[in-house]
């Protein structure tokens, strides 16, 4: 969310930053119940090194900013782009070409870590599937392909981490998604928009905390992350090619506005509704 207020680092960073009447960047945090905020100064001189970019967040109605949010939306694009290709290679050598996809969302509460949303919860999320989960199947290409497009934006835009398991019929071999969230604990892998998590790097909070959403991930289906394989030609294992394929092809700084009619987010999705999207 981008917005002036204290929360918000980068509106805070940004605004300071073009602002050529000051000499120092004053950070304002959220505190305690002691104390409401806290502020931390740092000098510009500290920003000169860094790839922090200007998306013009200042006031995203003038013109003076056009070209920069174009900018910015080549950058997401291009994301989405390299994520469809990366997870079309994945599910095809780790997932037999079909997958079940569910997005963990951050619940900010450290009690709670990630959980994976049903029923009115997921209905309330409005960038999650109704029924908790993305089921791909590469054979089915225009349905794979517009829920892979999906993931792209949703991961730049959430902060959620996208567990990626084999395929199963879970509305006939489990009946509901509860059911399946507690017999099935196995995954393939996981990722966020930094790269992929291994299942101790997705936390769930503690089991004593009740919530009809928790989940748990504990072990591997297939050799993902241990895949020895080095690939012809180079000297890296399977595994290290997606995490250099990641890391190469994935913009993790770009990130998407998802608040207002003229957000990222809204955009995207504006632009389905109405067709008008490249990917559509």
């Amino acid at each position: 969310m981008i917005s002036p207020s204290s929360s918000n680092l980068r509106y805070q960073i940004e605004a300071q930053l073009l602002d050529s009447s000051i000499s120092h960047i004053s950070l304002k945090f959220r505190g305690i119940s002691t104390q409401k905020s806290i502020t931390l100064k740092f000098p510009k001189s500290d920003f000169v090194d860094s790839d922090f970019m200007s998306w013009g967040f200042i006031d995203t109605r003038g013109s003076k900013w056009v070209g920069m949010t174009d900018y910015k939306k080549g950058f997401i694009d291009e994301n989405v782009r390299n994520t469809i290709e990366i997870l079309t290679k994945l599910i095809s050598e780790h997932g037999s070409g079909k997958v079940i996809i569910l997005p963990a969302v951050s619940t900010d509460v450290v009690s709670s870590g990630y959980r994976v949303y049903y029923g009115g919860e997921a209905t309330k999320a409005n960038w999650i599937p109704k029924n908790s989960r993305f089921e791909i199947d590469l054979s089915d290409t225009q349905n794979a392909l517009a829920q892979l497009i999906h993931i792209g934006y949703s991961m730049q835009a959430y902060d959620a981490a996208f567990i990626v398991k084999e395929w199963a019929e879970i509305d006939i071999d489990y009946l509901h998604v509860k059911d399946y969230l507690i017999e099935n604990t196995e995954m393939i892998c996981a990722f966020d928009y930094r790269g992929f998590l291994k299942k101790d790097e997705i936390y769930v909070g503690s089991a004593e905390v009740p919530s009809k959403a928790r989940f748990e991930i504990t072990d591997y289906s297939t050799n993902f992350y241990d895949d020895q394989t080095i690939i012809p030609g180079t000297s890296q294992t399977m595994f290290e090619s997606y995490v250099n394929r990641w890391k190469d092809s994935i913009v993790t700084h770009a990130g998407m506005t998802i608040i207002g009619d003229k957000s990222d987010f809204v955009d995207y999705m504006n632009k389905i509704k109405t067709g008008t999207s490249e990917f559509a």
